[in-house]
């Protein structure tokens, strides 16, 4: 499952997507082609930023998000920021905490809309 058409999806991804009859489920959010990063860490010191956006819950499976951060390099400078409010606020910082990435992740909750 996607939540962005693949066309612009690295060629392995696209070929699994196919072959396992991939699904696009429409994101609220349009992520253009031109912002999207492929290929490796900048390894020149820039910063990798990755923002969640969205309720906090179960299916948003930011369980799994916080796991995956913890199996980056070291040696990358990365940065998950975490937005929004939900019943698992509490279980999502227990999990920060027990990763040990609270330098490397910001959990912002009740987000302040104009």
């Amino acid at each position: 499952v996607s939540n962005n058409p693949i066309v612009d999806s690295n060629p392995l991804f696209r070929w699994l997507f196919r072959r396992k009859n991939g699904v696009v489920i429409r994101n609220a959010v349009a992520v253009p082609a031109g912002i999207v990063r492929t290929g490796p860490f900048p390894l020149d010191g820039r910063l990798w930023r990755v923002a969640c956006v969205g309720r906090l819950t179960t299916q948003k499976n930011l369980h799994t998000v916080i796991e995956a951060m913890n199996h980056l390099r070291t040696d990358v400078a990365w940065h998950l920021d975490i937005y929004g409010e939900g019943e698992l606020r509490q279980d999502i910082a227990a999990a920060i905490s027990a990763c040990r990435l609270g330098e490397h992740v910001t959990a912002t909750v009740r987000l302040a809309l104009p």
